[in-house]
């Protein structure tokens, strides 16, 4: 009784055999807030972002998008045309998106990616004073995409997790065995991570020598609702 979407509505689009892109609808609001359905790769589910303004804190819990959606679609809700300013609004959100994606991870894949911009960091300083020209490079190459937004490519935040913490298990494991009395989280590992070698850098260098990105946020989009003023 309390979903979003109306049975006859949803009996009427499961049965729809046509491929549509992406659906977009305008309506009116008080302030400008986004709601999107990004489509999340070939194996992931589909995710949920809203965005209560251009400067807000997204919001990715389901139960939370879908709380903050019921109090701004309500039967008195009106729909617009697209216009210019409506479109200008559209693609301020979309950048917004961008940011917002890497947030969209379960939170210990979040820190994953903390500690790794850490050590990364940590790494590039050591491949300086060694004079390690070709890790300095390949360092600094990786740094960059970790941290400097590029509208035409979006990291695949997921695999670069993934493959951090497939290279700090063996690291994980060993700290596991010792007798613990609270569980063990990632930045109790990042001063052993640190103490590396060479090895472990070149090693960290050929897992991203390739850095996993995907399509940008924006041509993810399944759908989205979007308050115009």
């Amino acid at each position: 009784p309390t979903a979003l979407v109306d049975s006859e509505t949803y009996e009427h689009y499961r049965k729809v055999t046509a491929r549509v892109l992406s659906r977009v609808s305008l309506v009116r609001s008080d302030t400008p807030w986004a709601f999107f359905c990004v489509a999340g790769g070939e194996f992931h589910v589909p995710r949920w972002v809203f965005l209560p303004s251009l400067q807000g804190v997204p919001v990715t819990e389901l139960g939370a998008v879908c709380d903050e959606l019921r109090q701004r679609l309500v039967p008195e809700t009106e729909n617009c045309p697209m216009s210019d300013s409506a479109a200008v609004c559209l693609s301020r959100f979309l950048s917004r998106l961008a940011d917002a994606e890497r947030k969209l991870l379960p939170a210990r894949k979040q820190r994953a990616l903390e500690e790794m911009e850490i050590a990364v960091s940590s790494f590039l300083d050591d491949a300086q004073k060694a004079r390690d020209q070709s890790a300095l490079e390949k360092l600094k190459a990786l740094k960059d995409a970790l941290t400097f937004y590029n509208p035409d490519t979006q990291p695949d935040w997921d695999e670069v997790a993934r493959r951090w913490m497939d290279l700090i298990r063996p690291i994980w494991y060993e700290r596991l065995k010792e007798q613990r009395f609270r569980p063990l989280l990632l930045k109790d590992i990042r001063t052993d991570v640190l103490r590396q070698g060479q090895e472990f850098r070149y090693r960290l260098v050929e897992v991203f020598e390739q850095f996993p990105v995907m399509q940008r946020a924006d041509e993810r989009i399944s759908a989205c609702i979007i308050g115009v003023t």
